[in-house]
């Protein structure tokens, strides 16, 4: 599971870096927990980082950047709601512009909501975003809930997984206003569209999908205007066999 971690985390990395270079100027961790971006990302002027999580964890990385004298590198902003309550309205009182684009990070949270939560998520975060937002989601794939959740330790965090990739993770997001365009590097043809094709029993066990929702890669010969006109999502695939 350390490698998934790895590679999400590069990868949403990335896509803040692009969406900042863009030109977005605030961004949202949905789940934030431990996340230290504000802490060692180098972060453009006017940048404004909203975390928005439950009081518990959020106060307890106080105490940790107290003890530790850590100093954010953007104007860092927590939010203390739980994602199942009004956390738009207390984003919205905490300075967050919908107004504005925003780059949306839900890293390693999906796979804990019920499929119902994660729709209504999806719908807030969309109605919160203006033209030219973007966004980053991990999903979990029924292979990794399966070979990791099913038998996990009572109170471990596998234990708690719920929630699947949707069949189709490109369209889904489609369905709130998104534009879905897809990256990175295709499934051989003999092996189906790793996007939509159901694997083999076998292979359900012997896989690990990590997909990852971001924004279309704009064209470096591209002006901003001309990409910044709506709201897009790029699904991402890595697939890496897992020794039997």
């Amino acid at each position: 599971m350390s490698f998934s971690i790895v590679i999400r985390t590069k990868f949403l990395d990335d896509l803040l870096r692009r969406a900042f270079a863009s030109g977005v100027r605030q961004a949202v961790l949905l789940g934030a927990g431990m996340d230290s971006r504000a802490f060692w990302m180098d972060w453009p002027e006017g940048t404004r980082l909203f975390e928005v999580d439950t009081a518990a964890p959020l106060d307890f990385k106080a105490s940790v950047l107290r003890q530790e004298r850590a100093v954010a590198r953007c104007e860092r902003i927590t939010v203390a709601v739980d994602l199942r309550e009004d956390w738009p309205a207390a984003l919205s009182a905490a300075g967050h512009d919908p107004a504005v684009p925003t780059v949306w990070i839900a890293e390693g949270l999906l796979i804990y909501l019920p499929e119902d939560a994660v729709e209504l998520l999806l719908a807030r975060i969309s109605a919160q975003s203006a033209a030219g937002s973007r966004m980053g989601l991990t999903l979990g794939s029924r292979g990794v809930i399966e070979r990791f959740g099913t038998d996990a330790a009572p109170g471990s965090a596998a234990s708690l997984w719920v929630s699947e990739m949707p069949d189709n993770p490109v369209a889904w997001p489609a369905r709130h206003g998104w534009e879905c365009t897809r990256s990175g590097r295709p499934r051989p043809a003999d092996r189906g569209d790793a996007l939509g094709d159901e694997p083999s029993e076998g292979e359900r066990v012997a896989r690990h999908e990590a997909v990852v929702g971001t924004s279309s890669r704009p064209s470096p010969h591209s002006p901003v205007s001309e990409i910044g006109s709506a709201r897009h999502w790029e699904a991402w695939v890595r697939v890496f066999s897992i020794s039997r």
